[in-house]
């Protein structure tokens, strides 16, 4: 935990957004504490209340009250209903996390996580601190629902992050729109991140990596909502999300990007009906290609079978 540490702006740091300065001379503190210090009103500038967005200059003394570092936190084991183990073998695993779980902790002592369940799941693949977390190859938001995939060791890890950054593992999501979508829809535009909780997507600019490209495509069309597929090979913050919406076919109940919320949906805990749904990726061992998939939570479920229900209707 830092306390109290100032630091002085230098020529070269001039013109910098604030964030990303402390994430630069802080670079053990995540980007969410580093967003919780400043609504804790932690982050001082000058001797004053800090904004996360103004620009530095040389010579502003930038003063850290408190932040939370990578060392705060252990990834101590707990057992937690929810999250599941969908395949193990002796390198890789692949794990179901649940809507409204973060994957990682996400304060100092936060333990209903992916990896606390990680943790106790795979406690011999950890050191024996808890220090260093599970191996996941990525991570998904919070409100989103399905597959992690964790290495058990170093070698693996690397190894699928060789693989990932080659494009040979494919990440296949389902989602629900209201809106129309007309067969295939890749989308290149680039993912502009602002520093918030909120990313935009740039209307000229494009990945020229296809990792980073989103291809979605028609599954199954009901009265009222379309299954979607969604694929990518690596993928940013908010991807499928941001794209889905540029696309002009934005996710159910993701408000945040213009989705709709339906009356069968008022029940359910709002979140976007996003769902990791399967995996392929070469096996460590060289000899095969997995494939692996993982059920709908209840709240898809739910909502994916009223509307077939209503589709199945006479007229």
């Amino acid at each position: 935990m830092y306390r109290d540490v100032t630091v002085v702006v230098s020529k070269n740091d001039e013109g910098k957004r604030l964030d990303s300065f402390l994430r630069e001379k802080f670079p053990d503190a995540s980007r969410g504490t580093i967003r919780k210090a400043f609504l804790e009103r932690a982050i001082l500038i000058n001797g004053r209340e800090a904004r996360k967005g103004e620009m530095v200059k040389e010579g502003d003394r930038v003063t850290v009250l408190r932040l939370q570092s990578r060392a705060d936190v252990r990834y101590w084991p707990n057992f937690i209903y929810g999250p599941k183990v969908i395949y193990k073998d002796d390198r890789v695993a692949a794990l179901y996390k649940p809507p409204f779980m973060h994957t990682l902790p996400a304060h100092y002592g936060e333990k209903d996580t992916l990896a606390n369940y990680a943790a106790y799941m795979f406690a011999s693949d950890l050191d024996d601190e808890f220090l260093t977390p599970p191996r996941f190859l990525s991570r998904l938001d919070y409100e989103t629902s399905g597959l992690v995939l964790m290495a058990r060791d170093d070698e693996t890890l690397a190894f699928l992050k060789e693989k990932q950054d080659a494009g040979e593992i494919v990440k296949t999501y389902v989602f629900l729109t209201t809106k129309p979508v007309s067969g295939s829809v890749t989308v290149t535009n680039k993912i502009v991140t602002t520093g918030g909780a909120r990313v935009k997507v740039s209307k000229r600019e494009h990945f020229e990596d296809p990792v980073y490209h989103t291809a979605f495509e028609v599954d199954s069309i009901y009265d009222g909502v379309t299954l979607v597929r969604a694929t990518i090979k690596k993928g940013r913050m908010h991807q499928i999300r941001a794209h889905a919406a540029f696309a002009g076919f934005p996710i159910l109940g993701d408000v945040k990007y213009g989705g709709d919320v339906l009356d069968v949906m008022k029940e359910l805990p709002l979140r976007p009906l996003l769902h990791s749904y399967q995996v392929e990726f070469p096996h460590p061992s060289g000899k095969i290609r997995m494939k692996v998939n993982c059920p709908y939570p209840e709240d898809l479920y739910r909502v994916l079978q009223h509307f077939q229900t209503l589709s199945d209707k006479p007229r």
